[in-house]
């Protein structure tokens, strides 16, 4: 855990532990060189997680809209918020704080 953090709930919403729950799923990079390893099929797998959470977003972003809604809070477990978080912040008039930024 960071020093910074206070507990391990802040310390989930870090770019620390986003960094290692994005790459948990699927290995580190320097085994899609190995040989034997099924390269093409972790790709595949990459790609329809990637697709999984953009649609996720753009649910998200579609409801709200049609609602009217200003503000939305979004819970989503460790492993989607780094993917989530980077493709709110590409979509028009989206305004991306994590909890740690709430006070």
């Amino acid at each position: 855990m960071e020093k910074k953090s206070k507990n391990v709930t802040e310390w989930f919403n870090t770019e620390e532990a986003s960094a290692i729950f994005a790459s948990g799923d699927f290995y580190f990079p320097e085994m899609y060189s190995l040989k034997n390893f099924p390269k093409q099929e972790m790709l595949s797998q990459i790609h329809w997680w990637l697709m999984r959470n953009k649609v996720m977003c753009d649910n998200v972003v579609k409801r709200s809209r049609a609602l009217g809604l200003k503000r939305v809070v979004v819970l989503a477990g460790a492993n989607h918020r780094k993917y989530m978080q980077d493709i709110f912040k590409t979509m028009p008039n989206v305004k991306v704080r994590n909890i740690n930024e709430v006070r």
